[in-house]
């Protein structure tokens, strides 16, 4: 009788566990009253995305002739950035689709893998999907302000902002999430934070190599919106009064920015100023 009560709390717990998380029974254990989140998602969304980055550079590569390095014709391409197009509202998303060389998408492809999976595994398509794309709108419109004349290509403001909801969520959940952090995106973490740093110096110093600039402000408002976003829309399993502020303090932050850099690229940016 005491067993079967025992067993009857269990599924009462993970029932409970279930209903405030949204994730699956079957995603859930209990053990000594200690609930404990398993992964349940497969990371479809990272994997698609990845496919169709490298679909399309094989496409521009056949179409080129051009393998390692970018083509001067590529930057005629309907899905790169350009303020002078910013009408053509898709661009503001479509350019990460492009990569300029080899080298470049070998950058971002996998760290966005290694990066996205595990958020993904956890959090969901919907979550992650949302962080990614918030935090490629957010480049993109930061580089409408900050270098109108420079045209915007490569996934880097998605994977910067993966890399900032780790942050937000080591923020939400503590060391629930950090102590299963593997060593290969313990790697990929000390990485971005190097190539975060050159982008910063990259700007400070109008460094350039040939044609091709680092966007430090793609990189940086890509990580800013994925710490805010990160931080209003991942599952936060240990819920207190300071993480309710927290959510807040990013919807406000988030919200100014974006309604700013929006109100700005349609009624105060002019596409003659290049």
């Amino acid at each position: 009788m005491l067993r079967r009560n025992v067993e009857t709390d269990k599924k009462r717990t993970k029932r409970e566990v279930s209903k405030k998380t949204g994730l699956s029974v079957s995603g859930l254990r209990t053990d000594k009253g200690v609930k404990t989140i398993g992964n349940h998602c497969s990371p479809f969304l990272m994997i698609s995305v990845s496919i169709a980055q490298v679909a399309v550079y094989m496409y521009y590569g056949f179409s080129h002739g051009e393998w390692m390095t970018y083509h001067y014709d590529l930057y005629e391409s309907p899905l790169v950035f350009d303020t002078g197009y910013r009408k053509q509202a898709w661009r503001f998303a479509s350019y990460i689709l492009i990569h300029l060389g080899l080298g470049h998408l070998i950058l971002n492809v996998p760290a966005q893998l290694i990066l996205g999976i595990p958020l993904e595994k956890v959090h969901g398509h919907i979550r992650l999907g949302t962080i990614y794309m918030a935090g490629v709108v957010a480049a993109s419109l930061a580089s409408s302000f900050f270098t109108p004349c420079d045209l915007l290509v490569g996934a880097s403001g998605g994977v910067y902002a993966i890399f900032a909801a780790h942050l937000a969520n080591a923020i939400l959940n503590g060391s629930d999430v950090t102590k299963k952090i593997s060593g290969l995106v313990q790697c990929v973490l000390v990485l971005m934070c190097f190539d975060f740093g050159c982008s910063i110096c990259n700007g400070l110093c109008s460094f350039s190599l040939g044609v091709v600039k680092l966007s430090s402000a793609a990189h940086v408002a890509g990580a800013l919106a994925g710490l805010c976003v990160g931080l209003m829309v991942l599952k936060n399993f240990r819920k207190s009064v300071a993480d309710k502020a927290v959510f807040w303090v990013a919807v406000l932050a988030y919200a100014c920015l974006m309604i700013f850099a929006i109100f700005w690229n349609v009624f105060w940016a002019r596409d003659d100023s290049c």
